[in-house]
């Protein structure tokens, strides 16, 4: 699955750390960019993954659940929730969790990812850490602007279209997409 906000974060991460020095690769720094987008969407596929999962459970037990006591989407939420719980499980959906915290996770998967990578030599770990985490942080202040933006154009469908539903999920990404573009920011 190509995720946009996995080969965008790659990008901006894999050259910088290479304009910086943080990281000598041995081959074509597009290449460096490659890894560190496959690291951010391993990260992705496991929320993807559990969201495909609470869903099937959602529907395996929703049949033995009187429909008019119980809102589906709460069901879910709360079904998801007992699965991150039981897995110990970061999530970037995850609101209990602090930016900081998201941002702290991610990063440490990229360093993580670039340690173990034979291709990979690094001069200072806590510099390269530092630099990913100032990125991530620019590119999700960013995110979290154009997210408060969304919601407020989209306040009026709060009373038709159910967040978290199908709709509301085509009705949330068009939004986004057009600010993006407004904004210059799209990465197609």
């Amino acid at each position: 699955m190509i995720n946009s906000k996995a080969h965008t974060l790659g990008r901006l991460v894999g050259e910088s750390l290479l304009r910086e020095g943080l990281v000598l690769f041995s081959k074509n720094p597009e290449l460096l960019c490659t890894k560190i987008e496959s690291f951010l969407n391993a990260a992705y596929e496991i929320e993807a993954n559990l969201n495909t999962e609470a869903k099937a459970l959602l529907e395996k037990y929703g049949r033995d659940l009187d429909k008019s006591q119980v809102d589906e989407h709460q069901m879910f939420l709360m079904i998801k929730k007992k699965l991150i719980r039981e897995r110990d499980l970061v999530l970037q959906s995850d609101p209990t969790l602090s930016a900081d915290d998201k941002i702290s996770h991610l990063a440490h998967l990229i360093q993580l990812g670039i340690r173990k990578d034979p291709e990979c030599d690094t001069k200072n770990e806590n510099a390269l850490l530092a630099e990913v985490k100032r990125i991530l942080t620019i590119e999700m202040q960013q995110e979290e602007s154009i997210q408060i933006e969304v919601r407020k154009r989209l306040s009026h469908y709060k009373k038709t279209v159910l967040e978290g539903t199908p709709e509301w999920d085509i009705l949330y990404q068009r939004t986004v997409s057009e600010l993006m573009r407004k904004k210059g920011l799209d990465s197609a």
